[in-house]
């Protein structure tokens, strides 16, 4: 019987009882074939169940993949794999991949294509032949391959080849690894070698392993076989030959970042594309600044890195990772071209190394974009806070052409402020138009890119870069005073008593309060010398017309209750009396009373003025 499967037809063949340890797919009598060829596909799945069938075996149906039955002793039964692009996978969880019960059994598997088989087999092969004829597995180099036999760990008697004393396995240069009957094969290889051709003999599962290939990969494979008794021990050996793929990322890379990431994908199990190991996937990068110059630039695959992909919370294993800039951001418009991709080895020139066609090359020249947003806005104002009666705002040091808008957050709630403006080339800026502001609201300031790139509310980690917050103030009233830097009562007094010695005064005392609706008040007291004491009685003279002797304890002289928020400040020096009045007046302001005699001399003292923010 011949069962022939071409031109890029596909099989699939299902065993789904999983009580029922029968074969997938059984070929009676002699001179049985299957050959597939022509880019074509072949599956064969035997999904009896470890533990609920019994377990496979070798005299019968016993839960075989493609099971060759009968047949005369001298012939051969076949499978063949020819054709680049041609694959089979045949996975028979409870038995051999495949048997011959009575003839000899013939494998090819040709260049370019794809061949994987598992099964399992505690105590025996995934591939049998009978022990007095020959297993005979010709596989030139593939473009993958995966054997591997499900058996539990450390069954010694778990292996992959059986046949009679003549059998033999043979591969072309490819890159290998195995796994020992020790080993997890869902698990990393036990042995990895970059470039190994080699004929595996003795009767199976085949003690002696011949190398067809030189160099220093194939010298420590021969090592190690001769110290394990070839593929005695070998429960899983794949071989992946594939070259490897980049492909377009989802968003061009950008300004935020100091890495270029490219995303290597390698071909495996029937066109299955898998991501890169540690190590596996090689790419020269040509990287053209905006100025026009141009570096190359080397990297390889990572496994187990933050991978953006240039969207967000997108992480991905077995990206190349190349250093774009020297370790420095990527500018804006730099352009990045894959130049070279190669696998398997870091040496592109290496016997081993596997190097991809430009049609792999799926990457295309990219620019980068910009997705850095401004810096935080820098306002005239130096300060943490802004008073309720803020109306504008102005800032300098920003990116020119950006737009400049506030947010007013009250309670919490964010409500988007109904003006912006455009920063000047010298990078100075002024907002007008703000309102509706209450002591405890905060105001933002958000600073926009012509490219659309606006601080983030918080500081936010972007790929490679931290972007700091949109800066923004709260809104607080404040009160304070300004005092008169000196007084000076003259040098001279009038003899006949009946004018005052007043003031003259530097600075002023003035409030600036931007609270809401809250009262102050002013005391004064003198300190130090004899100003403010019987030998030098200092009076003030209050907006209602009262006099209030000045002492060393605090005296109230001016109240303002509940008064207009306003950023101008209430100046009560301007009322005060600053010449010579009569007696029989109460003037305004600090002045010396003359009701005695003065001291001659020369006489100073402190005043001492507070403010508070409360009426007692």
């Amino acid at each position: 019987m011949t069962f022939n499967i071409t031109n890029k037809a596909r099989v699939d063949a299902y065993q789904n009882n999983p009580r029922t340890n029968t074969y997938g797919i059984r070929m009676y009598g002699t001179g049985n074939e299957i050959n597939v060829s022509g880019g074509a596909e072949f599956n064969v799945y035997n999904n009896n169940v470890p533990g609920v069938a019994a377990p496979g075996n070798t005299t019968g149906p016993g839960g075989q993949g493609i099971l060759y039955a009968g047949g005369a002793g001298t012939s051969e039964s076949v499978f063949n794999l020819t054709g680049k692009d041609s694959q089979v996978l045949i996975d028979s969880k409870n038995g051999p991949a495949i048997q011959s019960n009575v003839t000899g059994l013939n494998i090819i598997a040709d260049n370019g294509t794809s061949f994987v088989a598992r099964g399992r087999m505690d105590r025996n092969s995934i591939f049998i032949a009978p022990t007095a004829r020959a297993l005979n597995f010709d596989m030139k180099v593939p473009r993958y391959f995966d054997f591997m036999n499900y058996a539990p760990n450390k069954i010694a008697s778990a292996n992959l080849f059986g046949g009679g004393t003549t059998s033999k396995f043979t591969h072309g240069p490819v890159p290998l690894s195995v796994w020992d009957n020790n080993s997890d094969v869902l698990a990393s290889p036990t042995k990895s070698w970059k470039y190994v051709g080699a004929t595996y003999s003795g009767k199976g599962p085949f003690s002696v392993a011949t190398p067809s290939t030189t160099g220093p990969s194939t010298d420590d494979f021969a090592n190690y076989m001769s110290l394990n008794a070839g593929l005695t021990k070998v429960r899983r050996m794949t071989a992946n030959t594939s070259p490897a793929k980049v492909t377009s990322p989802d968003l061009p890379p950008t300004n935020a970042d100091k890495y270029i990431w490219i995303k290597a994908l390698i071909p495996a199990e029937n066109n299955v594309n898998r991501e890169a190991y540690d190590g596996e996937v090689f790419a020269d990068v040509k990287v053209t600044m905006p100025d026009g110059t141009t570096k190359t630039f080397n990297g390889t695959s990572i496994q187990h890195a933050d991978y953006y992909e240039y969207a967000d919370n997108t992480i991905m294993n077995g990206a190349i990772k190349i250093t774009g800039n020297n370790g420095d951001f990527i500018p804006t418009g730099t352009k990045i071209e894959v130049t070279r991709l190669w696998r398997s080895d870091p040496d592109p020139n290496d016997q081993g190394a596997i190097i991809s066609e430009p049609q792999d090359i799926l990457y295309p020249v990219t620019t980068v974009i910009d997705k850095t947003p401004p810096a935080p806005a820098k306002l005239v104002n130096d300060g943490d806070n802004l008073p309720p009666s803020t109306k504008s705002v102005s800032g300098y040091g920003g990116e020119p052409g950006a737009t400049v808008s506030w947010q007013l957050i009250h309670n919490n709630q964010v409500t988007d402020g109904l003006t912006t403006t455009t920063v000047r080339p010298d990078g100075t800026w002024k907002l007008d138009g703000i309102s509706g502001l209450d002591v405890g609201d905060r105001l933002r300031f958000i600073m926009t890119d012509p490219a659309g790139n606006s601080n983030p509310n918080t500081e936010t980690v972007y790929h490679d870069a931290t972007f700091a917050p949109a800066t923004t103030l709260s809104i607080e009233g404040y009160l304070k005073m300004r005092v008169p830097l000196s007084i000076d009562f003259g040098n001279k007094v009038n003899v006949d008593r009946n004018n005052i010695p007043m003031q003259k005064y530097t600075g002023e005392l003035s409030v600036t309060d931007t609270r809401h609706d809250l009262a102050w008040q002013i005391t004064l007291s003198a300190q130090g010398g004899d100003l403010g004491t019987s030998n030098l009685p200092l009076y003030y003279g209050d907006n209602q017309g009262q006099s209030k002797p000045i002492t060393n304890q605090p005296t109230l002289i001016y109240t303002k209750a509940q008064p207009q928020v306003d950023e101008n400040p209430f100046v009560i020096s301007q009322d005060w009396t600053t010449s010579t009045r009569s007696t029989t007046d109460v003037p305004k302001g600090p002045y010396l009373k003359n009701d005695r005699d003065y001291r001659l001399g020369h006489h100073q003292g402190t005043l001492e003025w507070t403010l508070t923010n409360s009426l007692p």
